[in-house]
């Protein structure tokens, strides 16, 4: 039996004496709690103690820093781990970063005093839609600056009112961890020469993993000045990071996937169920070298009239830099120039191993295009992997030269591929019907849609109620879009 008697209690014990005391002083962590914004009724004067639903503050920016001056915030009166922050439709303003001001390139205008944890983030969220823009100044928006876990949903930026800096976008996660952007709205300006040679980005990741981009509708970065650096989504450097569910239209590049280092080890870039429509390049590929253990996994998406190609892998200069281990699958392409294609001015590394599988490609543009230094050494399955694919017609291009599916077939590519009417359900609702031949063509990789290698339809509906493209996202003059989303808005 355990003894009771005073000299075995601890407490009653010298030696726990000075325990006992620091566990009495310890700080105590605060339960996570939900803070509301209010532009009409809130007062920025409220403590955060007070802050309810009824006692709001008024700016999101007091939230953010915990203070009305960006310049000094105070960390224990802003949003911290755990914090919902819950804001009412509005347009809100704030300064941006002024010319020669103090602010560098990649400061977020509201960036949070505080981090949010892996389990605990900090949200700030839109009840509605909540319209953002600068008094004055430009640069990023919102993200997050070193600042790890903050998450955002529910707003919209436009660069006429909310401009940004070069080599940003008004969604910017920096030196970050975890965070999101999530069921928002980007518009930037196509014809825009003056940011020619800039990254000019609706949304960049730079040295930042993480981060998911979902249910977004991000337009007009640059679409009709050709210039790929101009895009919906540019990463540099970033990774782990999952982008879905997003539509991207009339920029340079809809994705822009690109930046590693000789010290970097790229993990778990996922790309999928978004809808890229009349950019110049759907998703540009460079460099970002993936392994066998993490390769890149680009599946389930949609590419319409797209300017140059729906997919573009571009060699860079043939070094450890350079694109490896793309997993591009179970796609739908139609009306793109080219539905997939690679350049190189001189050869993909021979340990490139890039799989292009389960793809349905139609339309009137080239179902491949290789505009390579060498097509027999990309075709002999050193770079390239093709297979299961369904193409609406035989047209395909290396080199500059028209080729048919035996050319491929030569090289033991496109063996299982064929040329046939996928029969969509319409020429906006690019499921298939119960007679479509791409059915069976597929074969299922990476456990998606099935055990690997059973048999699966090819494009990216598998099972037909997938959701393709964001829903319920309010853009402002444009309705909001139908839940599980599967025609493409606008038609052809």
């Amino acid at each position: 039996m355990f003894a009771l008697a005073s000299d075995r209690a601890p407490w009653r014990n010298r030696r726990f004496m000075p325990v006992l005391a620091a566990f009495l002083f310890l700080p105590i962590v605060a339960e996570a709690k939900t803070l509301y914004v209010n532009a009409s009724t809130g007062n920025d004067a409220t403590t955060y103690a007070a802050n309810s639903e009824t006692a709001p503050w008024r700016s999101i920016g007091r939230a953010a820093w915990g203070s009305t001056n960006r310049g000094a915030p105070n960390a224990n009166e802003g949003a911290r781990a755990g914090d919902l922050v819950l804001i009412s439709p509005a347009t809100y303003t704030t300064v941006g970063n002024l010319t020669g001001g103090g602010f560098g390139r990649q400061d977020v205008a509201y960036n949070p005093i505080n981090n949010g944890t892996a389990g605990s983030p900090i949200r700030f969220e839109c009840t509605g839609l909540c319209v953002l823009t600068f008094s004055s100044g430009s640069g990023p928006m919102v993200g997050a600056m070193e600042r790890n876990y903050i998450e955002w949903s529910g707003f919209s930026m436009n660069e006429s009112t909310a401009p940004t800096r070069q080599d940003t976008g008004p969604v910017t996660f920096y030196r970050a961890i975890g965070g999101s952007i999530e069921n928002s709205t980007m518009t930037g300006i196509p014809n825009w020469t003056a940011r020619v040679g800039d990254n000019y980005n609706g949304v960049r990741l730079e040295d930042s993993s993480g981060v998911r981009v979902a249910n977004n509708r991000i337009t007009g970065y640059g679409g009709q000045t050709g210039d790929r650096n101009h895009s919906g989504i540019t990463t540099y450097r970033s990774f782990p990071i999952l982008i879905e569910n997003n539509e991207i239209s009339n920029c340079g590049s809809g994705i822009y996937l690109k930046g590693t280092s000789a010290t970097s080890v790229v993990r778990s870039v996922t790309v999928r169920y978004n809808i890229f429509r009349s950019n110049r390049w759907g998703l540009h590929i460079l460099q970002l070298p993936g392994t066998s253990a993490q390769p890149m996994l680009v599946h389930q998406n949609i590419f319409v009239a797209n300017r140059e190609s729906g997919l573009w892998i571009n060699a860079f200069d043939n070094s450890q830099y350079d694109a490896k281990w793309v997993r591009f699958f179970n796609n739908t392409l139609v009306d793109n120039v080219a539905g997939m294609a690679s350049y190189n001015w001189q050869a993909f590394p021979t340990d490139a191993n890039f799989v292009w599988a389960n793809n349905i490609v139609a339309g009137t543009g080239d179902g491949l295009r290789m505009d390579n230094a060498n097509d027999a050494q990309n075709l002999a399955a050193t770079t390239h992997a093709l297979n299961n694919n369904v193409y609406a017609s035989e047209r395909f291009t290396t080199g500059g030269t028209g080729r048919n599916l035996a050319y491929f077939r030569s090289f033991g590519q496109e063996m299982n591929s064929t040329v046939a009417d996928p029969q969509f359900v319409s020429t906006t609702d690019y499921r298939l019907r119960a007679t479509s031949p791409a059915r069976t063509v597929g074969r299922a990789l990476y456990g998606i849609g099935g055990t690997t290698g059973a048999v699966i339809p090819a494009g990216a509906f598998i099972t037909g109620n997938e959701r393709i493209g964001p829903s319920g996202v309010v853009t402002p003059g444009l309705p909001t879009a139908p839940t599980g989303l599967r025609i493409i808005p606008g038609g052809l």
